[in-house]
């Protein structure tokens, strides 16, 4: 087993498919295919159609925030890095703070 968490190996199967296709591309698919399925959830009015397409969104929004750090990682300059992915890290914990 992966990890402890049976829900969470997705994150592990899907970072095999971003290692291979590169995290800027594959941050645009995962974007694309989240905002897909949540207009799939809006739209159609179906219990199990929409409970099908939730944990598909989960699945592709789930790795969306580690794949966007390293990219940013690699985007900017090493003087201003540490600084900058601290404020995103805090940005993203204060909007998981809301709900």
């Amino acid at each position: 087993m992966l990890t402890t968490s049976p829900g969470r190996n997705h994150v592990f199967i899907v970072s095999y498919f971003v290692h291979r296709t590169g995290e800027r591309l594959f941050v645009h698919v995962l974007g694309v295919g989240a905002v897909a399925f949540q207009l799939l959830v809006w739209f159609v009015s179906n219990v199990i159609g929409d409970a099908v397409a939730v944990s598909i969104f989960g699945v592709l929004l789930g790795p969306i925030y580690p794949c966007t750090t390293t990219v940013f990682t690699l985007l900017l300059p090493n003087n201003i890095q540490m600084s900058a992915i601290d404020f995103i890290s805090s940005a993203g914990s204060s909007g998981g703070a809301d709900s």
